[in-house]
Order: C-alpha cells, then sequence, then structure tokens
C-alpha cells in the first residue's frame, strides 16, 4: 500500500537526501554532484531563495523532526521574462517512481508558481534514450515540446525544452 505524501519546503538538513536521489534516478554521476551540492547550499543561504523554491515529498506518517524525502523539484522565476519559470530540477528515486510522486510535485509546483502569477513554466531535459520516460512524463502533464537544441549536452545529446501555460492572459486585439 502505498504511503500518502506531503510536500514541504525543503530544510538544509534534506540536502544529503535531495543529491543521493538525483544521483539513484541517474540525474547526475556521484563525480558531478559538487555543482549540484552549490546550488543548494546557494538557494539555502539565501534569505528568501532569491525567488526560488525548492520542495520536497516526505511520506505524510514521518516523524516531522525525522523526515527523509522521497522526491525534490526545484524551480523558480525567469527573471529575464514576464512571468516565465523554470523548472530545473524533479527527482524521484527509481524504487519510489510511479507512485504519483513526481505527479504530485510537479501539480505542487505549478499550485506555487501560479499563486506567484506565473503564467509559464518550462522545462528542458535531455533527448537520449535515459530520458525518454522523462520526456513522456512531462507530455502526459500536458507539457508541450517546444524546442530541441541539437547537440546541446554533447555529441547526439540534444536539449529538449518542454512548456506548459499556467493560466491564459487575455491578449490584447491588434489593430
Amino acid at each position: 500500500m502505498q504511503t500518502p505524501a506531503t510536500i514541504i519546503p525543503a530544510l538544509p538538513a534534506h540536502t544529503e537526501a535531495i543529491l543521493q536521489i538525483t544521483v539513484d534516478a541517474g540525474m547526475f554521476q556521484v563525480e558531478e554532484i559538487g555543482a549540484l551540492r552549490e546550488i543548494l547550499e546557494g538557494f539555502h543561504a539565501a534569505p528568501d531563495g532569491n525567488g526560488q523554491h525548492l520542495i520536497v515529498s516526505v511520506d505524510a506518517n514521518d516523524n516531522p523532526d525525522n523526515q527523509t524525502p522521497k522526491g525534490a523539484a526545484y524551480f523558480g522565476p525567469n527573471h529575464m521574462s514576464d512571468n516565465a519559470w523554470d523548472l530545473w530540477m524533479i527527482a524521484v528515486p527509481p524504487e519510489r517512481q510511479g507512485q504519483g510522486i513526481g505527479c504530485t510535485l510537479v501539480a505542487h509546483a505549478e499550485n506555487l508558481i501560479q499563486q506567484a502569477g506565473g503564467r509559464l513554466l518550462i522545462i528542458e531535459t535531455n533527448s537520449t534514450a535515459q530520458y525518454k520516460k522523462t520526456r513522456a512524463f512531462y507530455a502526459q502533464r500536458g507539457y508541450a515540446q517546444v524546442g530541441c537544441i541539437p547537440d546541446f549536452y554533447g555529441d547526439g545529446e540534444d536539449k529538449v525544452i518542454f512548456c506548459k501555460r499556467l493560466f491564459h492572459t487575455a491578449v490584447p486585439a491588434r489593430n
């Protein structure tokens, strides 16, 4: 039976678990984790997170003083746009995938972004076979593939860009 999940803001104490989740999910190799560690530590060092959000999924029946993340998402506003946001990371360990954790994290992120006035959510991922399930996950949640940059991550590894409009704004009529 699946344990109900709760989404909470990540704490500095969750950093090691988040890093391990990204390694287990195949997003990063152990030797690449230093850069992500710096990003997470920078997030926690900023008084307001610079408008960014780092959320984790924990089991609802976990002791509040000892909650172990079962998934994580990191996102924030793109300050070079009119209320577009970027989802930089979402990760769920393989043994917990397919249990609704990723769906819950994305839905929670979308809700927070809408509350902040965000209108678009942009997600970038890799074109390789390893990320086929990831791309299908985004498409199943209403994200459209809107772009592809060939060989971005390396030869044969394209950057695939997804986008979802979170709410519709009135577009002024053109004369």
